[in-house]
Protein backbone atom coordinates (compact mmCIF):
# COMPACT_ATOMS: atom_id res chain seq x y z
CA UNK A 1 0.00 0.00 0.00
CA UNK A 2 1.40 3.28 -0.81
CA UNK A 3 0.59 6.45 1.14
CA UNK A 4 0.30 9.21 -1.83
CA UNK A 5 0.01 13.04 -1.70
CA UNK A 6 -2.97 14.85 -4.01
CA UNK A 7 -0.67 15.88 -6.61
CA UNK A 8 0.91 11.98 -7.19
CA UNK A 9 -0.29 10.07 -10.05
CA UNK A 10 -2.05 7.53 -9.23
CA UNK A 11 -2.85 5.77 -12.71
CA UNK A 12 -0.62 3.09 -12.05
CA UNK A 13 -2.58 1.77 -8.98
CA UNK A 14 -5.16 -0.89 -8.89
CA UNK A 15 -7.35 0.60 -6.23
CA UNK A 16 -7.66 3.65 -4.25
CA UNK A 17 -8.64 4.36 -0.42
CA UNK A 18 -9.30 8.13 -0.22
CA UNK A 19 -9.07 9.73 3.18
CA UNK A 20 -10.69 12.98 3.81
CA UNK A 21 -10.66 15.08 6.61
CA UNK A 22 -13.53 17.12 7.42
CA UNK A 23 -13.19 20.11 10.40
CA UNK A 24 -14.81 23.70 10.17
CA UNK A 25 -14.53 27.35 10.79
CA UNK A 26 -15.83 28.34 14.00
CA UNK A 27 -15.77 29.98 16.95
CA UNK A 28 -13.36 28.31 19.72
CA UNK A 29 -12.46 29.78 23.29
CA UNK A 30 -8.88 30.04 24.91
CA UNK A 31 -6.40 30.40 21.86
CA UNK A 32 -7.90 27.80 19.62
CA UNK A 33 -8.13 29.08 16.42
CA UNK A 34 -11.45 28.80 14.25
CA UNK A 35 -9.98 26.63 12.07
CA UNK A 36 -8.81 24.38 14.98
CA UNK A 37 -11.54 21.20 14.04
CA UNK A 38 -10.20 21.64 10.42
CA UNK A 39 -6.04 21.61 11.64
CA UNK A 40 -7.02 18.34 14.02
CA UNK A 41 -8.52 16.69 11.22
CA UNK A 42 -5.79 17.08 9.34
CA UNK A 43 -3.11 16.29 10.81
CA UNK A 44 -4.49 13.56 12.71
CA UNK A 45 -5.57 12.22 9.43
CA UNK A 46 -1.79 12.51 7.93
CA UNK A 47 -0.75 10.80 11.31
CA UNK A 48 -3.13 7.56 10.43
CA UNK A 49 -1.61 7.67 7.18
CA UNK A 50 1.35 7.39 9.20
CA UNK A 51 0.21 4.43 11.09
CA UNK A 52 -1.05 2.34 8.34
CA UNK A 53 2.41 3.01 6.12
CA UNK A 54 3.57 -0.34 7.24
CA UNK A 55 0.40 -1.82 5.11
CA UNK A 56 2.79 -2.26 1.90
CA UNK A 57 0.98 -3.72 -1.16
CA UNK A 58 2.17 -2.05 -4.25
CA UNK A 59 -1.44 -2.45 -5.90
CA UNK A 60 -2.71 -0.23 -3.79
CA UNK A 61 -2.89 4.01 -2.59
CA UNK A 62 -4.08 5.66 0.25
CA UNK A 63 -4.49 8.67 -0.96
CA UNK A 64 -4.76 11.60 1.40
CA UNK A 65 -7.03 14.43 0.40
CA UNK A 66 -6.84 17.98 1.27
CA UNK A 67 -9.26 19.29 4.51
CA UNK A 68 -12.61 19.95 3.68
CA UNK A 69 -12.39 22.96 5.94
CA UNK A 70 -15.92 24.21 6.64
CA UNK A 71 -18.49 21.75 8.48
CA UNK A 72 -22.45 22.57 9.86
CA UNK A 73 -21.90 25.44 12.81
CA UNK A 74 -25.39 26.85 12.36
CA UNK A 75 -24.93 27.53 16.34
CA UNK A 76 -22.04 29.50 16.57
CA UNK A 77 -22.81 32.11 13.55
CA UNK A 78 -23.71 35.01 16.33
CA UNK A 79 -19.94 34.54 17.23
CA UNK A 80 -17.62 36.66 14.88
CA UNK A 81 -15.45 35.05 12.15
CA UNK A 82 -17.83 31.45 12.03
CA UNK A 83 -18.89 30.15 9.04
CA UNK A 84 -21.61 27.13 8.70
CA UNK A 85 -22.09 24.83 5.54
CA UNK A 86 -25.83 23.51 5.09
CA UNK A 87 -25.83 19.75 6.40
CA UNK A 88 -27.69 18.89 2.81
CA UNK A 89 -24.84 20.68 0.86
CA UNK A 90 -22.40 19.29 2.79
CA UNK A 91 -23.44 15.69 2.27
CA UNK A 92 -23.63 16.42 -1.51
CA UNK A 93 -20.10 17.70 -1.60
CA UNK A 94 -18.85 14.81 0.44
CA UNK A 95 -20.28 12.49 -1.50
CA UNK A 96 -19.80 14.37 -4.90
CA UNK A 97 -15.77 14.05 -3.64
CA UNK A 98 -16.10 10.11 -3.86
CA UNK A 99 -17.68 10.01 -6.74
CA UNK A 100 -15.78 12.30 -8.99
CA UNK A 101 -12.64 10.22 -7.25
CA UNK A 102 -14.16 6.74 -8.69
CA UNK A 103 -14.67 8.06 -12.20
CA UNK A 104 -10.78 9.61 -11.68
CA UNK A 105 -9.40 6.83 -10.11
CA UNK A 106 -9.63 3.22 -9.14
CA UNK A 107 -11.40 4.15 -6.09
CA UNK A 108 -12.50 1.21 -3.83
CA UNK A 109 -12.59 2.57 -0.57
CA UNK A 110 -13.30 5.74 0.90
CA UNK A 111 -12.55 7.09 4.69
CA UNK A 112 -13.61 10.30 6.51
CA UNK A 113 -12.14 11.74 9.72
CA UNK A 114 -14.31 13.98 11.28
CA UNK A 115 -13.19 16.66 14.22
CA UNK A 116 -16.40 18.66 13.81
CA UNK A 117 -19.33 17.43 16.55
CA UNK A 118 -21.33 18.86 14.56
CA UNK A 119 -20.75 17.04 10.92
CA UNK A 120 -20.57 13.57 13.15
CA UNK A 121 -24.18 12.92 11.78
CA UNK A 122 -23.43 14.60 8.27
CA UNK A 123 -20.77 12.35 7.57
CA UNK A 124 -22.14 9.39 8.75
CA UNK A 125 -25.28 10.34 5.77
CA UNK A 126 -22.34 10.75 3.47
CA UNK A 127 -20.64 7.39 3.89
CA UNK A 128 -23.91 5.38 3.69
CA UNK A 129 -24.89 7.21 0.49
CA UNK A 130 -21.49 6.87 -0.46
CA UNK A 131 -21.59 2.94 -0.01
CA UNK A 132 -25.56 2.20 -0.69
CA UNK A 133 -26.02 4.83 -3.93
CA UNK A 134 -22.36 4.21 -5.75
CA UNK A 135 -20.73 1.07 -4.39
CA UNK A 136 -17.88 2.47 -2.64
CA UNK A 137 -17.66 0.91 0.61
CA UNK A 138 -17.15 3.84 3.37
CA UNK A 139 -16.29 4.58 7.06
CA UNK A 140 -16.21 7.51 9.22
CA UNK A 141 -13.20 7.90 12.43
CA UNK A 142 -14.82 10.56 14.00
CA UNK A 143 -13.06 11.68 16.89
CA UNK A 144 -16.20 12.90 18.85
CA UNK A 145 -17.82 9.65 18.60
CA UNK A 146 -14.91 7.96 20.09
CA UNK A 147 -14.47 10.34 22.73
CA UNK A 148 -17.81 9.60 23.75
CA UNK A 149 -17.34 5.90 24.44
CA UNK A 150 -14.13 5.84 25.86
CA UNK A 151 -16.21 8.21 28.61
CA UNK A 152 -15.83 11.46 28.02
CA UNK A 153 -18.53 14.21 27.98
CA UNK A 154 -18.91 16.32 24.44
CA UNK A 155 -17.18 19.49 25.11
CA UNK A 156 -16.43 22.86 22.36
CA UNK A 157 -12.65 24.40 22.56
CA UNK A 158 -12.23 22.42 26.00
CA UNK A 159 -9.17 21.02 27.88
CA UNK A 160 -10.00 17.47 25.63
CA UNK A 161 -9.65 19.16 22.33
CA UNK A 162 -6.78 21.12 23.53
CA UNK A 163 -5.46 17.60 24.57
CA UNK A 164 -5.88 15.62 21.43
CA UNK A 165 -4.42 18.60 19.60
CA UNK A 166 -1.70 18.50 21.57
CA UNK A 167 -0.89 14.46 21.11
CA UNK A 168 -0.85 15.49 17.46
CA UNK A 169 2.22 18.14 18.46
CA UNK A 170 0.09 20.83 18.40
CA UNK A 171 0.10 23.44 21.38
CA UNK A 172 -3.29 25.37 22.57
CA UNK A 173 -5.33 26.26 25.48
CA UNK A 174 -8.88 25.14 25.34
CA UNK A 175 -11.04 27.97 27.31
CA UNK A 176 -11.92 28.20 30.97
CA UNK A 177 -15.56 27.28 32.39
CA UNK A 178 -16.38 30.92 32.98
CA UNK A 179 -15.40 31.65 29.52
CA UNK A 180 -17.95 28.97 28.33
CA UNK A 181 -20.75 29.81 30.54
CA UNK A 182 -20.65 33.69 28.51
CA UNK A 183 -21.38 32.24 25.53
CA UNK A 184 -23.25 29.25 26.01
CA UNK A 185 -25.61 30.83 28.78
CA UNK A 186 -28.53 31.83 26.48
CA UNK A 187 -27.25 28.94 23.55
CA UNK A 188 -29.58 26.05 22.73
CA UNK A 189 -29.53 23.10 24.63
CA UNK A 190 -26.75 21.52 22.33
CA UNK A 191 -24.08 23.96 24.07
CA UNK A 192 -24.74 23.10 27.23
CA UNK A 193 -22.75 19.86 27.57
CA UNK A 194 -20.33 22.60 26.38
CA UNK A 195 -19.86 23.57 29.91
CA UNK A 196 -18.40 19.63 31.09
CA UNK A 197 -14.57 19.29 30.39
CA UNK A 198 -13.58 16.02 29.52
CA UNK A 199 -13.28 13.76 31.87
CA UNK A 200 -12.70 10.00 30.76
CA UNK A 201 -9.89 8.95 28.97
CA UNK A 202 -8.29 11.96 27.89
CA UNK A 203 -6.62 13.18 24.28
CA UNK A 204 -4.14 10.56 24.15
CA UNK A 205 -6.31 7.69 24.34
CA UNK A 206 -8.62 9.32 21.71
CA UNK A 207 -5.85 9.36 18.99
CA UNK A 208 -4.63 6.13 20.19
CA UNK A 209 -8.45 4.52 19.37
CA UNK A 210 -8.95 6.63 16.39
CA UNK A 211 -5.20 5.09 14.97
CA UNK A 212 -6.41 1.74 15.95
CA UNK A 213 -10.12 1.78 13.93
CA UNK A 214 -8.34 3.51 11.09
CA UNK A 215 -5.88 0.48 10.42
CA UNK A 216 -8.79 -1.94 10.93
CA UNK A 217 -10.93 -0.54 8.91
CA UNK A 218 -8.16 -0.06 5.98
CA UNK A 219 -7.53 -3.72 6.20
CA UNK A 220 -11.12 -4.73 5.36
CA UNK A 221 -10.93 -2.18 2.93
CA UNK A 222 -7.78 -3.60 1.71
CA UNK A 223 -8.65 -6.83 1.39
CA UNK A 224 -12.04 -6.40 -0.29
CA UNK A 225 -10.65 -3.94 -2.78
CA UNK A 226 -7.45 -6.36 -3.93
CA UNK A 227 -10.09 -9.38 -3.76
CA UNK A 228 -12.27 -7.26 -6.51
CA UNK A 229 -9.54 -5.90 -8.76
CA UNK A 230 -7.95 -9.93 -8.98
CA UNK A 231 -11.19 -11.14 -9.92
CA UNK A 232 -11.60 -8.26 -12.35
CA UNK A 233 -8.03 -9.25 -14.23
Amino acid sequence: MRHTDPGAVLGSCGGVVAVLPMGSLEHHPGNLPLSIDSIIANRLAERLAEAASSMIDEDLCLFLLPPLSYGFSHEWLRFKGTASVSPDLLIRTVVNIAVSLRESTSLCGFIIVNAHGGNTSVAEAAARLIYYSHGVEAAVIDIWVIAGELGNEFCHGCGLEAEIAGELGLSYQGGSPDEKKLYCSDTIHYCRHDLVVGAGSGGPRVVEEAERRFIETLDVMARNCLSTTRDHS
